[in-house]
């Protein structure tokens, strides 16, 4: 199996309400990495072009550049945390490549800060991709 992986850059300002030291609005420049896998390679010995990959990323997440997070529908009924960035991340790629038939996203990572990141692996049940809703 062979793994490729492109990273993305953002900035963006966000708050999370009642949590004691992130309930001001602040900013961050995050990082994203997504990483995709596949079993064999193509003609020309390759997974997928780095570039078109990367084109996918940047689509993903160019509404998210220099906006405050919360503003967004996409954020209305979820808070704007890293955890519930890259499960968003992974599900635009995931809707976008449905066509993909030997290559499939393995990760989406979102480092908020330096050494600060989090991973989704994708929960999938019969190959679907369920909505990840934070705990009450």
């Amino acid at each position: 199996m062979w793994t490729l992986e492109v990273q993305a850059t953002f900035s963006a300002a966000h708050f999370l309400p009642n949590h004691p030291k992130c309930g001001d609005m602040h900013g961050h420049n995050y990082t994203v990495c997504v990483v995709v896998a596949a079993n064999g390679l193509d003609w020309s010995g390759m997974m997928i072009d780095f570039g078109t990959l990367k084109a996918l990323v940047q689509d993903a997440i160019g509404a998210w550049d220099h906006r405050c997070l919360n503003e967004l529908a996409e954020f209305k009924d979820t808070p704007p945390t890293a955890e519930i960035m890259a499960s968003l991340v992974f599900m635009k790629l995931r809707r976008r490549t449905s066509d993909w038939q030997e290559i499939w996203i393995q990760s989406v990572a979102i480092e908020e800060t330096p050494g600060c990141i989090a991973t989704y692996y994708g929960d999938t049940i019969h190959g679907e991709v369920k909505d990840v809703q934070p705990r009450a």
